[in-house]
């Protein structure tokens, strides 16, 4: 049982208390022979039951025909040793992809474990777990177009009834990409819609962090373009670069323009 601080961490933040809506199982009720020797208990006597009518009609149309009763037995028999097999190949099948099934899930635990634990950052365990999911199949659902995948907490009480109100992001959404069937729902706060110059200091965070979250892709283009202007700032451009080279093949550094001067005009004096 909740204490009172719980309970209104849990009105406040309903989607971190909510729990997952997958099956709890018993131990060992997952061991395939045991589901195998289950579906046969109770699928086998249903389905003898619909032969037996599906005979005793068909016994009766061809009694009509004057057909005698040991080709009906006879046809009982044939159709029982048609289907039943084909039924439980079914079964086997299906219980065999369920187990395999569970075991590729364990796996990917496993996995996720291991790279939370080696990991050095939140980043690269996201990352890592976005992959898993979408090799399972699993589909990420953050837009908040389709409002019916999403549960919806009211920021005020009452704001959904007083004027327009706007829906952000709490918690994606989780939907099978194979059968477009939804795994967990997401979580949308209802926030009343205000113009920007009325917002508050919490409502101007959240806005601008949505902001940020769309433009970065814009900073990721724009990065190769610091790196040419912070070179460019060094002044090490590659024809200053090539002149000082050649300055030190020379000798060292070259002498000025007036120096050149009083050269010649010393070698002028002395002839």
């Amino acid at each position: 049982m909740r204490n009172r601080g719980e309970r209104r961490a849990a009105e406040a933040a309903p989607w971190r208390f909510t729990e997952s809506r997958l099956p709890e199982f018993t131990p060992g009720t997952l061991d395939a022979p045991a589901i195998l020797k289950s579906v046969n208990d109770t699928l086998l006597p249903v389905v003898e039951k619909e032969l037996e009518e599906a005979t005793e009609k068909l016994g009766a149309a061809l009694a009509d025909k004057e057909t005698e009763a040991d080709l009906v037995s006879a046809f009982r028999t044939e159709l029982m040793r048609r289907v039943l097999p084909q039924f439980t190949e079914a079964v086997r099948s299906g219980v065999l992809e369920s187990i395999r099934t569970r075991q590729m899930h364990l796996a990917q635990l496993a996995v996720l474990h291991r790279q939370a634990l080696e990991a050095k950052t939140l980043r690269v365990v996201l990352t890592r777990i976005d992959d898993e999911a979408a090799k399972a199949g699993l589909q990420v659902v953050g837009d908040t177009g389709d409002q019916s995948l999403f549960n919806v907490v009211e920021d005020q009480p009452g704001v959904m009834k007083t004027g327009p109100v706007i829906f952000e992001l709490v918690a994606p959404a989780y939907v099978d990409k194979e059968s477009g069937k939804l795994v967990e729902r997401g979580w949308l706060r209802a926030v009343a819609k205000v113009p920007p110059e009325e917002m508050t200091p919490g409502q101007r965070r959240r806005a601008t962090h949505g902001e940020g979250g769309r433009k970065q892709p814009e900073k990721k283009e724009a990065a190769p373009v610091q790196q040419e202007r912070k070179k460019r700032h060094r002044g090490q451009e590659p024809e200053k670069q090539q002149n000082r080279g050649n300055g030190r093949r020379n000798g060292g550094s070259r002498p000025g323009p007036e120096g050149n001067g009083d050269r010649r005009t010393k070698r002028r004096g002395t002839r």
